[in-house]
């Protein structure tokens, strides 16, 4: 009884560390409002996608919708956006975060309300 208490608490890390570091080390504090919070002030955001949990693991699913990936920041402009996504990218300290920051992208608000990507976008 001991060993599937164990296994059931150790599924239940594996599932809450990821969003635990994401809602405390990824979104960036000093690069701006949130996004959701001035979406018409700042036309630029930087979104991810989010995580989709299978067989026990996570990936990102670029595939899902743009209206459910991840809003990590907002901008005045797509030059900004861009020198922020690669600042972050330069300098991740783990493997996670880099594939976090290297699959965002930077749109406007209205497409970031939008279905999928399309192909080469």
């Amino acid at each position: 009884m001991r060993n599937r208490r164990t296994r059931v608490v150790w599924l239940g890390l594996r599932l809450l560390v990821p969003l635990a570091f994401t809602a405390c080390h990824v979104i960036p504090r000093d690069a701006g409002d949130p996004a959701s919070a001035d979406a018409p002030a700042h036309p630029w955001l930087l979104v991810a996608p989010p995580n989709l949990y299978r067989d026990g693991g996570a990936r990102m699913d670029d595939r899902a919708p743009l209206w459910k990936w991840q809003r990590l920041a907002a901008f005045d402009d797509v030059v900004e956006c861009r020198r922020f996504r690669d600042a972050r990218i330069a300098d991740a300290p783990s493997d996670e975060e880099w594939a976090m920051w290297s699959m965002s992208r930077c749109m406007t608000a209205e497409r970031a309300e939008g279905g999928r990507l399309a192909p080469g976008e």
